[in-house]
């Protein structure tokens, strides 16, 4: 969502090894006498099945062994008795998949969010987890009247409460937006954090502001992320006025990052009033 190497952005759909894998999967499926597709109910889960299946949607000699179950849950071994209780349930799906996969898609690869919106009172008809989290990764974009979004209010919102280290932090605000069919993945909140510490204006303070690779598996990098993950975290003067809705971000600081394939800059800002349901183009 705010990198090309999120799967959030769409970027990372369009990239030479992510359609390189593609390809080479959908290829193979003509050897087989059925194919099951199960979605999840994240937003990466169908917007990787949105994808696909428009991809799919003039290719008879795969759609004709395609079926699809929708799953309410995250696969995983925590949910290891639903996943298996939802095995055998997957059906032959109608036409009219391909088509709204395809609308859907389209708006997510838009370069600007109306699609997106123009779409949030149209009810999905064949992805029945999909409007919960419609909004929601509206709420990613800057909303009135901070420009701020939703996962940087989260972080605000529990720093205040009194998060005693940062990897709490980043514990809560994972589990909140996992609570609503999660539009952010672990990396996503992570940068959310880091670059509200290391802004020009700072919202949060009381971390090593040194960036490292997350995922990386050398000691160096080890090493920086367990200090960040270890310091206390503390709202400054201007991210309490964040908070009290008397400030404004993009007054104090910068915005570069992809929301699907809309790229939200200072320069360009698109922003979204929840209130109201209505999107703010750029001035």
């Amino acid at each position: 969502m705010f990198n090309a190497q999120n799967p959030y952005s769409n970027e990372y759909y369009g990239s030479p090894k992510y359609l390189k894998e593609l390809h080479k999967s959908l290829n193979d499926l003509v050897s087989y006498d059925r194919v099951e597709m199960w979605i999840g109910p994240s937003l990466h889960d169908h917007i990787s099945a949105f994808h696909i299946l428009s991809i799919l949607e003039e290719q008879a000699h795969i759609k004709r062994r395609l079926f699809v179950n929708h799953l309410p849950v995250v696969a995983g071994i925590m949910n290891e008795e639903k996943i298996l209780a939802a095995q055998g349930t997957a059906i032959l799906p109608d036409e009219g998949i391909y088509r709204e996969a395809e609308l859907y898609w389209g708006a997510f690869k838009s370069s600007t969010p109306e699609l997106w919106v123009n779409l949030l009172n149209q009810q999905s008809k064949f992805f029945p987890y999909f409007d919960r989290i419609h909004k929601r990764f509206l709420l990613q974009l800057p909303l009135e009247p901070t420009k701020l979004r939703l996962v940087d209010l989260l972080i605000l919102k529990h720093v205040k409460s009194g998060m005693k280290k940062t990897v709490h932090l980043l514990g809560h605000v994972l589990a909140d937006d996992f609570e609503n069919y999660y539009t952010v993945n672990e990396k996503t909140a992570w940068d959310a954090i880091f670059g509200m510490a290391n802004a020009y204006t700072p919202a949060i303070s009381g971390l090593p502001l040194e960036p490292f690779d997350y995922y990386s598996h050398e000691e160096i990098e080890i090493s920086k992320r367990r200090k960040c993950f270890n310091s206390c975290p503390s709202l400054t003067q201007f991210g309490k006025a964040l908070l009290e809705n008397n400030a404004n971000w993009i007054e104090q600081n910068t915005y570069d990052y992809w929301w699907g394939g809309t790229h939200i800059t200072s320069e360009k800002i698109w922003s979204f009033d929840p209130k109201s349901e209505k999107l703010i183009r750029p001035l």
